[in-house]
């Protein structure tokens, strides 16, 4: 399977940085067991009491989002750019919102838009280890 590189590096972008959130709110939590001695609270329990607005203000820093950007232009370039280069592919072919998909697809397997080539069982791999870790 040929995927376009851009929805690889933001579903990179974005595991990068759940991943970051999730490790931030055990921390807390280890530190508000700590301090107030509450050892039953779970980190599920503790995401859901905080709530998703404050979750995210709380558990995402400037340095978490400057770090996870440099790690993704290190490994797939600038996100930007590569949005910029699919979004005019898809407009030079004006396709209807149920052909956007193989238009895109025609655009990565002709090179317009730059994609990766990944095994099936790669993604069957991926998908159980998202789903079941």
């Amino acid at each position: 399977v040929q995927l376009p590189l851009f929805n690889l590096g933001q579903a990179y972008a974005l595991t990068i940085q759940y991943g970051y959130v999730l490790k931030r709110a055990e921390n807390r939590l280890q530190l508000e067991r700590t301090l107030q001695d509450t050892p039953g609270a779970s980190l599920k329990n503790y995401i859901k009491n905080i709530g998703p607005g404050m979750f995210q203000d709380a558990m995402i820093s400037v340095e978490a989002h400057v770090a996870s950007k440099m790690q993704v232009e290190a490994v797939f370039g600038n996100l930007k750019v590569l949005r910029g280069h699919l979004a005019n592919a898809l407009a030079k072919r004006k396709p209807s919102r149920e052909g956007t998909g193989q238009a895109l697809q025609d655009a990565v397997n002709c090179g317009e838009v730059a994609g990766v080539y990944i095994f099936v069982s790669d993604v069957r791999r991926a998908n159980v280890k998202l789903n079941h870790p």
